[in-house]
């Protein structure tokens, strides 16, 4: 899934359960040029290289990406926060118990990012799986990617909550941000953030 390929290097969120929106809750994304920069995740080693990201929100340097692959993201604020949206290009398949495909999310979907920017460090909060399952209603539709019983069409049990699609209209999406944005980002903890620090000159050298 390519929308994850960028962001797992970007946000070092690796490949745990994520949320997609069918829209953002604005029409259009524009660009922090104060993320531009190399960025390295709290837990760097001296083997790991910087991702970076332009003026323009263009970013290399990905996990998983060629060396000269790049990758673009837009940025948005919306009801006083900061957003990161970067569109998938590829559609997700969920599939029953038996291979059969019952339900295919779009290729143009979202992921949307809270952060926020505290001196040379970068604070970002994915959205919660567990709660935007809790989400449907108002126009909201939400969509798993649980397998399927073949015969009952309802979901199969499973030991890890899977990723999460939530569908409807820009209205019904910005409204679900307004209500439940805080409980969806968990109240942007501390804790529960992924962290980025700024590169020394010498660190972003090839």
């Amino acid at each position: 899934m390519r929308v994850r390929l960028a962001l797992a290097a970007l946000l070092t969120l690796g490949t745990s359960a994520c949320v997609s929106f069918e829209v953002a809750p604005v029409e259009t994304l524009g660009c922090d040029a104060t993320l531009a920069g190399a960025w390295l995740p709290a837990d760097a080693g001296p083997d790991d290289t910087p991702a970076m990201v332009t003026a323009d929100c263009g970013v290399t340097g990905l996990r998983g990406a060629k060396p000269d692959e790049r990758q673009s993201f837009g940025t948005f604020e919306f009801e006083g926060q900061r957003y990161i949206a970067v569109q998938a290009d590829d559609a997700e398949r969920v599939l029953d118990g038996a291979g059969k495909v019952v339900e295919t999310w779009p290729a143009n979907r979202v992921e949307l990012y809270r952060y926020r920017l505290d001196g040379d460090r970068l604070l970002l909060w994915a959205a919660d799986p567990g709660t935007a399952r809790t989400l449907g209603g108002a126009g909201l539709t939400v969509h798993t990617d649980d397998t399927r019983d073949a015969a009952t069409g309802k979901p199969l049990p499973r030991a890890i909550a899977g990723d999460v699609y939530l569908g409807g209209s820009r209205e019904a999406i910005a409204e679900a941000l307004r209500r439940h944005g805080d409980a969806l980002y968990r109240d942007m903890r501390p804790e529960l953030a992924t962290t980025l620090h700024r590169a020394a000159t010498g660190d972003a050298s090839p």
